[in-house]
């Protein structure tokens, strides 16, 4: 990945660099990060299969990540319709 940093500082539009960047960034687990690089290697090479099919393989990971988070989001959110309204003063 520090590679890939330091050829984006000098060439920001590297499409290769960009690529291998979001290639780390989803092997860390970065999906947000991963994701943006990836798309932005897939528009300045619109013809490489490789950077869609890497835009879609993160795709389905951030929604099986969002998946296996809902439930917790969901007890979490749950618990608040039970707290006291701040205009209630005794």
């Amino acid at each position: 990945r520090t590679a890939c940093d330091v050829v984006l500082e000098d060439e920001p539009s590297n499409a290769k660099a960009l690529f291998r960047r979001a290639q780390a960034h989803l092997g860390s687990g970065d999906l947000d990060r991963a994701m943006r690089d990836a798309r932005a290697a897939a528009e300045l090479e619109p013809g490489s299969a490789e950077a869609r099919q890497l835009v879609a393989d993160i795709r389905s990971k951030l929604k099986a990540d969002g998946q296996r988070k809902q439930p917790l989001y969901a007890k979490m959110c749950g618990g608040l319709g039970n707290l006291p309204h701040p205009l209630d003063v005794d």
